[in-house]
C-alpha cells in the first residue's frame, strides 16, 4: 500500500509540476535568457514553407498557418518570419508587435517597420513579389541580424536572411530545398504509418477473434506473494528516478542527457536488486519478469513486431485524444531528447539511437512490463493490468500531461505483447522499433 501511494504520488505530481513550471515561467517578470526555437516549432515552419513551395496553394496554407497558436514570444517571432516570407508581411508585423522576444525589434527593422509603426502604413508585399525578387525598398539588409539571432532561431534565421530574394538565388534555394525535404520525409513517414496501420488493423481484428475463441491466452499467470515485493521495486525505481534527477540537476545544472541516463541506469539496477534482497529467488524473478528467451529470440522478436502492428489501432485512439487535448489547451509538449535532434553529428545521432532504441526499451520494459505487470497480474486480469501499467508509464514521462493518453496507449500495447508472449524480448523489440522510427523521421526531417 505504501508503494502504491508513492507511485500514485509520482504520477500525479510530475505532470502537475511540469504544468506549474510552465505557468511560473510565463508569469514571471524576472529577466531570463531568451529561449531558442524548439524542435516542434522548427518542424512546423519547415513543413508550412515546404508545403507552399511544393503545392503552390500558398494563400490557403498561409491562412492555416496563421490559425495555429503561437503562445510564447519566440514562437511568435518564428511564426512572423514564415508569414513574411510567404507574403503576409502585415500579419507578420502585427504578430511581432505582440511578441516580447528581443529578436522582434530586429525583425521589425528587417521588414521595414518600427515598433510604433502601424501595420496598415507599411507597404504590402505579396507572396508573388517576394518570390519574384522584388524586395521592398523599406526593408533593411538581413546582415543586420545579430549572431545571437542566428544561434537561437536556427533554420528560421536562415529563412530570414534570404527574405525577399528570388527562389533562384542559391542561398534561398538551399533553404527552400531544406523545407521541401522536410515535407517529403514527413510524407514518407506518414505513408509508412498508414500502410502499417492498414496491416495492423487486420492483425488487430485477427487478435480479437483469437482472444474471443480462446486460442490466445495470457502467458503471464497470477504471481504469488512475490507480487507485493515487485511493486516495492517499482516504487523504488520511480522515487529514485526523481531523486537522481533533482540531485544531478542541482549538482550539475548543465549536465548532458547522458549523465541523467547514467543516474537512471543506477536506479533501475537498484530496483532489480530489491526483490533479490527481499528473498525472491533469481529463477522466480526471471520467470515472473519475463527475463528469458521464450520460444526463441528470433521468434519472439518477430512476435513483437507483429504485436506492435496489431496494437496500432489502440495507439491511434491515444494519439487522437492527445491531439484534442493539445488543441484545446494550446500546450506545447516536448521531450529533452528532441532538443538534440537538430545536431546531426554522427556522435549525437548514434547516442540518440542508443538512448531511445537500446537503453530506454531495456530499462523501461524491465520495470514497467516486468515488475509492474507482474505485480498487477497478481490481483487483476490482463487487460486491466495493461491499461493501468500503461497509465503509469505515460504519466511519468517528461512530455507533460497532454501526451499521457498517447504514451499510455503505447505502454498498454507493450504490456499486452508482454503478456501474450511471457518474455520481455517481444515488448523490448516493439519498443525499440517504435522509438527508432520516431528518431529516424525526426532526424531526417530536419537535415
Amino acid at each position: 500500500m505504501v508503494a502504491w501511494v508513492v507511485i500514485v504520488g509520482v504520477c500525479v505530481a510530475l505532470p502537475l509540476l511540469r504544468s506549474e513550471e510552465k505557468a511560473v515561467a510565463q508569469a514571471s517578470t524576472q529577466p531570463v535568457a531568451p529561449k531558442s526555437v524548439d524542435f516542434q516549432t522548427e518542424l512546423a515552419g519547415r513543413m508550412w514553407v515546404g508545403l507552399v513551395h511544393l503545392s503552390e496553394t500558398d494563400r490557403k496554407s498561409v491562412d492555416s498557418f496563421v490559425g495555429m497558436p503561437a503562445v510564447t514570444p519566440v514562437e511568435k517571432a518564428a511564426r512572423a518570419i514564415v508569414l513574411a516570407d510567404l507574403g503576409e508581411r502585415e500579419k507578420a508585423i502585427t504578430l511581432l508587435k505582440s511578441s516580447s522576444d528581443p529578436a522582434a525589434a530586429e525583425l521589425l527593422d528587417l521588414y521595414g517597420a518600427s515598433p510604433t509603426t502601424s501595420p496598415s502604413t507599411v507597404p504590402s508585399t505579396s507572396a508573388a513579389s517576394v518570390r519574384s525578387g522584388d524586395k521592398p525598398a523599406t526593408t533593411t539588409s538581413s546582415e543586420s541580424l545579430s549572431k545571437g539571432f542566428d544561434e537561437r532561431f536556427g533554420w528560421y534565421a536562415q529563412l530570414a536572411h534570404v527574405y525577399g530574394r528570388p527562389d533562384t538565388d542559391p542561398a534561398r534555394a538551399a533553404v527552400l530545398n531544406g523545407a521541401r525535404h522536410t515535407i517529403l520525409v514527413t510524407a514518407t513517414g506518414f505513408a509508412i504509418a498508414i500502410l502499417a496501420g492498414v496491416v495492423g488493423f487486420g492483425l488487430f481484428v485477427t487478435a480479437i477473434v483469437l482472444l474471443a475463441t480462446g486460442r490466445v491466452k495470457s502467458a503471464v499467470g497470477r504471481t504469488g506473494m512475490a507480487a507485493n515485493i515487485y511493486i516495492e521495486a517499482v516504487a523504488i525505481y520511480l522515487s529514485g528516478f526523481i531523486v537522481s534527477s533533482l540531485a544531478i540537476g542541482f549538482l550539475f545544472p548543465r549536465a548532458p542527457l547522458s549523465i541523467h541516463i547514467l543516474g537512471l541506469g543506477a536506479v533501475v539496477l537498484l530496483g532489480m536488486l530489491w526483490p533479490l534482497l527481499r528473498g525472491v529467488p533469481w529463477p522466480t524473478l526471471r520467470q515472473d519478469w519475463g527475463i528469458h528467451t521464450g520460444r526463441g529470440v528470433l521468434r519472439e522478436m518477430a512476435a513483437g513486431i507483429g504485436g506492435y502492428l496489431a496494437g496500432l489501432p489502440i495507439l491511434v485512439v491515444g494519439l487522437t485524444i492527445m491531439i484534442v487535448l493539445i488543441l484545446l489547451t494550446h500546450d506545447t509538449p516536448s521531450h529533452p531528447i528532441q532538443q538534440q535532434v537538430g545536431d546531426h553529428s554522427w556522435v549525437t545521432v548514434v547516442s540518440l539511437y542508443a538512448i531511445a532504441s537500446v537503453f530506454a526499451p531495456l530499462t523501461e520494459e524491465l520495470m514497467f512490463r516486468g515488475a509492474l505487470v507482474s505485480h498487477l497480474r497478481g490481483w487483476m486480469g490482463p487487460v486491466c493490468a495493461a491499461l493501468l501499467s500503461g497509465l503509469v508509464f505515460g504519466a511519468v514521462h517528461p512530455q507533460g500531461w497532454t501526451v499521457v493518453p498517447a504514451l499510455a496507449s503505447v505502454g498498454a500495447v507493450l504490456a499486452l505483447i508482454r503478456q501474450w508472449r511471457g518474455t520481455l524480448i517481444a515488448s523490448i523489440t516493439a519498443h525499440a522499433m517504435h522509438n527508432a522510427f520516431l528518431i529516424t523521421i525526426m532526424t531526417l526531417a530536419t537535415r
